[in-house]
């Protein structure tokens, strides 16, 4: 099944809490900049970060000719009142693009499309950690990157696990499994110098 631009940027708000969705609003109503504002609908949250909406405009602004002036037109466009999903919904393509290139660093923490290089294309780092993709998972999936537990938990056997007796070796870098010929690749000897720990 085939999704169009406009059906995605309405169901953005189902992976926000309930609580938070902003089911029906009044835009003139809404503290904050035109940019936290418009976020809120787009998004369908009432608690995004305002410091992350400020990062989001200022790179839009380097990135998208006349920002100013198309963001008036699309909370003006978003302002009407009634229900979010009808707002969205009546968005034209250019108010509808604006607010896709919007969404996409709230989710992503990005403004503009990265390459497996790096940002050299002009892409915008934003946020990490407050990227609504990661607040969806948070309280089931630690942060990538981030340790769970202290440095070698990879190693030990998790809870209610049987597992069989691991050499005593294994964590050595060196360490290569017995009947292995020629297959695993032995460490460089500059990276095991690099990673083995030195007494100070």
């Amino acid at each position: 099944m085939k999704i169009s631009r406009r059906e995605l940027l309405i169901g953005l708000a189902v992976i926000a809490p309930l609580p938070s969705v902003l089911s029906s609003f009044a835009l003139a109503a809404q503290e904050g900049s035109t940019m936290m504002q418009v976020s809120r609908i787009i998004v369908g949250r009432n608690d995004l970060d305002p410091g992350i909406a400020q990062r989001i405009e200022v790179a839009l602004a380097g990135k998208i000719q006349n920002f100013p002036t198309r963001l008036s037109a699309l909370a003006s466009a978003l302002g009407n009142g009634g229900d979010r999903d009808t707002a969205l919904s009546s968005l034209n393509e250019d108010d509808l693009e604006l607010a896709l290139k919007i969404a996409q660093p709230w989710y992503t923490g990005v403004a503009g499309v990265g390459n497996e290089n790096g940002y050299d294309d002009g892409a915008v780092f934003i946020t990490y950690l407050g990227s609504e993709a990661l607040r969806a998972v948070q309280d089931v999936q630690p942060f990538r990157t981030y340790s769970t537990g202290a440095p070698g938990w990879w190693a030990e056997v998790p809870p209610g696990v049987t597992a069989p007796p691991m050499p005593p070796d294994i964590r050595d870098w060196t360490y290569v499994p017995p009947g292995v010929d020629g297959i695993a690749a032995k460490a460089d000897a500059k990276f095991v110098a690099m990673v083995t720990p030195k007494e100070i």
